[in-house]
């Protein structure tokens, strides 16, 4: 009879052990863990494009518009130099429009005013006061080359768009149809 009760039952109920359990866990972990940084960095690489495809489309809106008003104007800043420092300023014969554009706080800012020739611009007192971008443009460069004689004219604008961080070239050339 104390046979009976020295000898040792086998296990028959099925499971896992603590340190079974403890060691599933932790690979589970391990493993969401990496599968919630890689996720967090897709979403974070499609937010900088996102962000960097909105301002391409916004200097790439800004620049159309800067064509279709410079191809049909006289151009009165001729020379290379960058829009925050001087004015890019022009007469636009098919609207009678005196038309500046600058550089001011990281945006390309117009202002234009109605005059019948180029000679009734005054340049000094328009303010350029309309956004035509966002405050995503880094720099601007313009090289000017007034029309003479039978030569067109060339209008180049360069703009660096984007952050500080991360930023992209985008340039337009226009002749002149005067």
């Amino acid at each position: 009879m104390l046979d009976k009760h020295l000898k040792i039952k086998k296990k028959t109920k099925r499971g896992f052990t603590l340190v079974e359990t403890l060691i599933a866990i932790l690979i589970f972990a391990i493993s969401f863990t990496m599968l919630a940084a890689t996720f967090s960095s897709f979403l974070k690489n499609y937010n900088e494009a996102k962000r960097a495809q909105r301002n391409m489309e916004n200097a790439q809106y800004a620049m159309n518009l800067m064509a279709k008003t410079i191809r049909t104007s006289f151009v009165e800043s001729p020379g290379d130099f960058s829009l925050d420092s001087a004015d890019l300023d022009v007469f636009d014969y098919s609207q009678g429009l005196c038309v500046k554009y600058t550089l001011v706080n990281n945006a390309i800012m117009t202002a234009s005013r109605s005059a019948g020739d180029p000679s009734g611009c005054n340049w000094s007192t328009m303010n350029a006061d309309t956004a035509l971008t966002l405050d995503n443009i880094q720099s601007a460069y313009v090289s000017a080359t007034p029309s003479s004689g039978e030569t067109l004219g060339r209008v180049t604008v360069f703009m660096s768009v984007g952050d500080s961080e991360k930023s992209f070239p985008i340039q337009m050339s226009v002749s002149l149809r005067q």
